[in-house]
């Protein structure tokens, strides 16, 4: 049982990493979903902070605060994950490895595993081919058209409201793009004013556990003044690369709980 939570602790953002980029009835699901990532990309440089919850079934649950900082035109990313409190039931083992670092230079991804000092590194040419650039290996750009290659579907729901704000509501379903990703399914909320993602519910079902992960916009700047140095990644001393973590995805966040496999010397 342990095993099983850690390993799919997290896998509920992978949907969620739409978060890291995205009034008239005859608009399309897609049509929408292209004008936050036209808002997105329209901008120089971009800040957000949110709030993502984990409910894993009965087990429990985690919050995390995650923070991005961004170039969108250059995909240039930077995204730190940390807990928030201690997490709940046993989830509260896994909180300490919920802290990670992901940095795009714009060429290649690298997610590091602050409690396991190791990192791992991926061409962001290659996320976007296989995983339509969700998660953190995304570059803070969703791929809609390579999303769909992968078979993501896209349905406009009736509109609703989050955080007091009137919103149009897209599900997005995926299902397995790669062996080992499990199907997901996520509801986006998007500002009907500003095209702006106050947030989502995405849902993971895999090995009797259901994830359900909820991502928050806490606050968000605009063309904020960013050092270049944090699109640059250097290993921590000592820490190594590896080629995966057990029973990972490169779909949202890294799984936890494991020690590193298939080290480089």
């Amino acid at each position: 049982m342990q095993k099983s939570f850690q390993k799919w602790l997290i896998g509920g953002l992978a949907a969620s990493g739409l978060v890291l980029c995205i009034s008239s009835r005859a608009q399309t699901a897609t049509q929408i979903l292209n004008r936050v990532i036209q808002r997105y990309t329209a901008l120089h440089s971009y800040e957000a902070s949110y709030l993502m919850t984990e409910q894993v079934g009965q087990m429990g649950q985690l919050q995390l605060k995650m923070t991005l900082k961004s170039i969108p035109k250059e995909r240039k990313v930077y995204v730190v994950t940390e807990p928030t409190g201690s997490g709940t039931g046993q989830l509260a083992m896994g909180a300490a490895f919920a802290q990670t670092e992901s940095v795009s230079d714009g060429k290649d991804v690298y997610i590091y595993y602050k409690a396991l000092n190791s990192y791992m590194k991926r061409s962001l040419q290659d996320t976007t081919t296989q995983f339509g650039g969700l998660g953190q290996f995304a570059g803070g750009i969703v791929d809609i058209n390579q999303l769909k290659k992968l078979g993501a579907k896209l349905k406009l729901l009736p509109s609703s409201s989050f955080a007091g704000h009137p919103t149009y509501v897209i599900l997005m379903t995926l299902h397995a793009p790669q062996p080992g990703v499990p199907p997901v399914s996520t509801k986006i909320y998007i500002d009907k004013a500003t095209y702006k993602v106050l947030g989502s519910v995405s849902l993971v079902q895999a090995q009797g556990l259901a994830v359900t992960t909820t991502m928050k916009l806490l606050s968000e700047k605009l063309n904020p003044d960013l050092p270049e140095s944090i699109f640059h990644f250097t290993p921590p001393p000592g820490a190594k690369e590896v080629q995966g973590m057990p029973g990972m995805t490169t779909v949202g966040p890294p799984q936890i709980g494991a020690p590193p496999q298939n080290t480089k010397p």
